[in-house]
This record gives C-alpha cells, sequence and structure tokens, in this order.
C-alpha cells in the first residue's frame, strides 16, 4: 500500500513535466511553422531542438 501512496504523489510531478514538454514543444512548432509560412529554409537545428530534453 505504501508504494501506492508514493506512486500517486508522482503524479501531479509527472503531468507538470509533461505540460511543460508540451508546451515547449508548441512554441517550437509553432517558430517553425511560422517561418516556413515566410518562406524561411527549416534547418536541422531548428528541428533537433525539438527533441526530448
Amino acid at each position: 500500500m505504501g508504494a501506492d501512496v508514493t506512486a500517486d504523489s508522482e503524479i501531479p510531478a509527472a503531468l507538470a513535466r509533461l505540460a511543460g514538454e508540451v508546451k515547449r514543444l508548441k512554441r517550437g512548432c509553432a517558430a517553425l511553422a511560422t517561418n516556413a509560412q515566410k518562406g524561411k529554409p527549416v534547418t536541422m537545428r531548428a528541428l533537433l531542438s525539438l527533441r526530448p530534453l
């Protein structure tokens, strides 16, 4: 039963980390899309910036 309490207490922290990662990816994708619409090249560096931290 103690393991369940520990696991339950880790869920909010994991969700917060995931939310931050989603936010970062959304910003990066939006920036890439905006640059592509402007005709700017999509560089490998920009694509690699979307990798998980």
